[in-house]
């Protein structure tokens, strides 16, 4: 994770940015405030200023307000998140709540945001990815898409109802299936598959895959709170059904 910054080191980046300009100082106070000094929240809400007018960049510098006093900014910076969300169209905010439920260990290609959007055809989903990325929402990442920060994923998902939560778990486990059905298999995957079968409320689905690849703390997300959530999960789920031991003995981590 990338070191948070003191307030003078805030004041330093937002100058690396806006220039040697009058009063970075007075918009690093309240930048500094809200980002407690985290660098990419820093960035974003420079960014912010500049998307709302009110950092402005005319011939070949920008300006910056005396005081922000007078602008209506917001407290803090979920609120910008929201903000940020509550303009997006509804088919480009479903696709993001659909993404929003994918971890950073298994970013998705654009046919799979295809298949998890539902869309009609192509063009919705161009169109829908289009402005998720003007609105740096999405990121792409090479073939691959993701959210752009932690913080939109939250606030995606703060709204969504448990069971269009558990039906788009379901989804994306279906578009980890399919890659491993066209010959793409390793660990990684694999476990992918069995958690958000697990997030879907498919514990039968769930286990059943863990047995194949036993605890895979290997693998960077085997090593995590969720997975390891994952396997007691399971690992309750078998006994109830009466699972011989010797059938949960690959989920143990011992």
């Amino acid at each position: 994770a990338l070191t948070r910054l003191d307030a003078a080191q805030t004041a330093i980046l937002l100058q690396s940015v806006f220039g040697d300009v009058q009063h970075v100082q007075c918009v690093s106070d309240w930048v500094h405030a809200l980002s407690d000094g985290s660098p990419r929240t820093i960035m974003e809400l420079a960014q912010y200023l500049v998307d709302h007018g009110v950092a402005k960049y005319e011939r070949g510098s920008f300006t910056l307000p005396e005081t922000l006093r007078d602008q209506a900014l917001p407290k803090s910076i979920e609120q910008a998140i929201d903000e940020r969300l509550a303009e997006l169209s509804p088919s480009s905010r479903t696709l993001a709540e659909s993404l929003a439920q994918v971890t950073e260990h298994g970013p998705l290609e654009f046919d799979e945001l295809e298949m998890l959007s539902g869309f009609e055809n192509s063009a919705g989903t161009y169109g829908a990815v289009e402005e998720l990325v003007a609105a740096q929402v999405l990121v792409a990442a090479g073939s691959t898409y993701h959210l752009g920060q932690s913080g939109l994923a939250t606030a995606l998902r703060k709204n969504l109802s448990d069971d269009r939560a558990r039906l788009i778990h379901l989804r994306i486990a279906d578009l980890y299936d399919k890659r491993t059905a066209l010959g793409e298999s390793d660990l990684a995957l694999a476990l992918l598959r069995a958690y958000h079968r697990y997030l879907g409320g498919d514990l039968q689905g769930c286990s059943e895959r863990l047995e194949r690849i036993g605890f895979s703390a290997d693998v960077e997300f085997g090593r995590t709170p969720e997975a390891i959530a994952m396997y007691e999960a399971c690992l309750a789920h078998a006994k109830t059904q009466g699972v011989s031991p010797a059938r949960l003995y690959p989920l143990r981590s011992t």
